[in-house]
């Protein structure tokens, strides 16, 4: 066996061995938004570990075009929600009512842990005209 097909067989085994061990280091969390009052929004949102903090990736559909949408992470269970918040995401929606968005999650400009937002007791709420049109639970980790 040739020397090269030796080392590019172990890069291959080592960058699988990373990959492996980043995905156990780093987990993740779709949920999905539940409309709110009728108004149509959907979606889904992944959200996972991101250094010291957490990022979150958001769709959704059913927003009326132009509308600008807020993610905010809030603490309790839908519709009992505490007032304290943090700011998720913000996307416009696009001519057909979609829009998507990724952000870190920040509470008064500092990042926030994966494991406080993992805890069983968050919820992701989209606000567009200073109402919650949908919301997606997120559960605790295990």
């Amino acid at each position: 066996m040739s020397r090269f097909i030796r080392t590019t067989g172990l890069v291959a085994v080592v960058a699988a061995a990373f990959a492996a061990s980043a995905a156990a280091v780093a987990p993740t969390e779709t949920v999905v938004f539940k409309p709110v009052a009728n108004s149509g929004v959907k979606g889904t949102a992944t959200l996972g570990a991101n250094g010291i903090g957490t990022k979150v990736s958001v769709r959704l559909t059913g927003l009326k075009p132009g509308a600008k949408a807020t993610v905010l992470v809030r603490t309790g269970r839908y519709p009992r929600l505490g007032a304290s918040f943090a700011k998720a995401a913000v996307a416009t929606a696009d001519a057909r009512g979609a829009a998507r968005a990724s952000s870190a999650v920040r509470y008064r400009d500092e990042p926030v842990s994966w494991s406080v937002i993992a805890d069983g007791d968050h919820v992701l709420t989209v606000i567009v005209g200073g109402r919650v049109v949908a919301y997606a639970e997120i559960p605790g980790m295990s």
